[in-house]
């Protein structure tokens, strides 16, 4: 059907805008021979598959040598497609020329045998159908490739009571950076990781030593049971504690350098504020100025005002402790 319908539009297309173009350029029975020539050589590689499409197929095959009574309706089937094709080319030379019948339908005949036995063409005509499935089917190969649409084996493992569920690895997850050797997800859940799909990059069949990072996107195989026995441990991998929430909740906080004050007449790279107490200064006015980048190599003064930024805990560790005395050694 596909064929034939794309045989019907060239020819549609040609008589519209070729044959037009051909008459407007050259004499009337040139116009028709090259238009006539043009057309058929179109439409070619869609009769020649017309024609011997599944002929020698292992269904054909089964069916011919399963019962005779099968070989009647495989040989009208025949007929009709070699009969389907002669047509198309019949209806090309009868509107083109001013020709009998019988001699559109000879030449048809002569026509449709040459595409048959052409190996130029079978070679043509099998490129031409591969790129045609292929660009038919881009997108679901695509989709199928970023993780969009389930594989096409997948409808197969359903029999088998086996599933192919896709699963996320959250940014927090323990797994991640760790290498499918060392998590034995096969062995410790009975499920196997076949696929990881890593932005545009998909992993296929990944090795023992591929790492899994954070939001690469991992396609499992397994039963009901032993997937929810997987989902349920990849969720506890990745819990974070309530309590470390609200500890790694960032301030910005200020103090005042006074003569007392452990920062006095110390420059910053010194005194380890981002190594002991992990948080970061981030400005520092003096004299009544606006807020400047600190110099790591200048001292502070007296009266200056210290901005620092951090986790809660540390900073206020840090402005309770800024009047300690400071290791030297």
């Amino acid at each position: 059907v596909v064929y034939s319908v794309l045989s019907i539009a060239v020819i549609a297309l040609s008589f519209r805008y070729v044959m037009p173009f051909f008459y407007h350029n050259l004499p009337a029975f040139w116009s028709s021979l090259l238009g006539a020539a043009f057309m058929i050589l179109c439409i070619s590689p869609f009769l020649r598959a017309i024609v011997v499409k599944k002929n020698h197929s292992i269904e054909f095959t089964t069916l011919w040598n399963d019962s005779h009574v099968n070989r009647g309706p495989l040989v009208s089937t025949i007929v009709f497609r070699v009969v389907l094709a002669i047509s198309f080319v019949t209806f090309i030379i009868a509107n083109l020329f001013e020709a009998s019948i019988g001699i559109a339908l000879g030449i048809a005949v002569l026509a449709v045998l040459a595409m048959v036995y052409s190996r130029r063409l079978k070679r043509h005509s099998i490129f031409l159908e591969r790129r045609f499935i292929q660009n038919l089917r881009y997108r679901d190969l695509q989709a199928e490739y970023m993780g969009e649409k389930k594989p096409a084996y997948a409808g197969r493992l359903l029999s088998q009571d086996i599933h192919l569920t896709d699963y996320e690895v959250p940014g927090e997850s323990a797994w991640a950076g760790r290498t499918l050797k060392e998590l034995n997800l096969g062995r410790k859940y009975d499920v196997h990781v076949v696929s990881i799909l890593r932005g545009m990059k998909r992993i296929n069949i990944p090795g023992a030593e591929e790492r899994i990072f954070p939001m690469d996107k991992i396609q499992v195989i397994g039963t009901d049971e032993q997937l929810n026995l997987f989902s349920r441990e990849m969720e506890s991998v990745s819990s974070v504690d309530n309590g470390a929430i609200e500890n790694s909740t960032m301030v910005l906080k200020q103090f005042v350098v006074d003569a007392d004050s452990m920062f006095r007449h110390h420059k910053l790279r010194d005194l380890g504020i981002r190594e002991q107490y992990r948080c970061l200064v981030v400005g520092v006015e003096r004299d009544g100025n606006s807020l400047m980048s600190p110099d790591v190599n200048a001292p502070f003064e007296e009266g200056d005002v210290v901005w620092v930024v951090g986790e809660n805990d540390n900073v206020h560790q840090l402005v309770n402790q800024k009047n300690e005395k400071v290791d030297n050694k």
